[in-house]
């Protein structure tokens, strides 16, 4: 009358670049031409690249020749998670069921776009690169098979379920597992995208 179950999963990720050519060492450009993404023997793949600020928010010179440009542009961070997974339990006692299931990922930054556009500038900066990580309640749930005697119906359940409860993470826009441009050159980018929404589903299920 009791089954309790565990579902789990845990993806470990670590890739580097071990050769690349010239024409393949930039990323695809977002608007303004800027470049987001580059291809860097010894750093992974699709690396978030830009300047790097100081404490006062001023572009640091990195190769001192008192000029800035794409030569003082550094490796601002990895789009791509090194650890993601998700976890799940579900119980089952004399027709009443609970279930949850939580999901996250860490060691990832995202580039922050809507702060980068609300501060007017037009360059990628350390300061609009975030931490991704994040750990999410995706769904909890509760049902209940109704015990009925008839010949007409072969079973009645009830449930409830809500989604995206809660979601802790230190990134400050609306979801940090985003990625605006959807399977391109150009990864870990949040500009435009919608926030996660909390639902609530109220459901019946008969069978005959």
């Amino acid at each position: 009358d009791f089954t309790w179950r565990i579902n789990a999963n845990l993806a470990y990720e670590d890739n580097r670049v071990t050769a690349v050519h010239d024409q393949d060492m930039f990323g695809s450009t977002i608007g303004n031409g800027i470049s987001g993404n580059v291809n860097v023997k010894g750093y992974p793949v699709s690396a978030i690249c830009g300047y790097r600020e100081d404490g006062e928010g001023n572009i640091i010179d990195i190769n001192r020749d008192t000029r800035i440009n794409q030569a003082d542009k550094v490796i601002l961070g990895n789009p791509l998670p090194k650890i993601y997974g998700s976890y799940g339990m579900s119980f089952l006692f004399y027709g009443i069921t609970l279930d949850f299931l939580a999901d996250g990922a860490i060691g990832h930054e995202i580039v922050n776009l809507h702060s980068l556009c609300m501060s007017g500038k037009t360059d990628i900066t350390s300061s609009h690169v975030e931490k991704g990580d994040f750990l999410r309640l995706k769904r909890i749930s509760a049902g209940y098979d109704i015990p009925i005697r008839a010949s007409w119906i072969r079973g009645l359940n009830v449930n409830v379920s809500a989604n995206n409860l809660f979601t802790l993470t230190s990134y400050s826009g609306y979801s940090p597992d985003v990625n605006s441009y959807g399977p391109s050159q150009i990864l870990g980018f949040d500009y435009g995208s919608l926030p996660v929404f909390k639902t609530v589903v109220l459901g019946i299920c008969a069978k005959f």
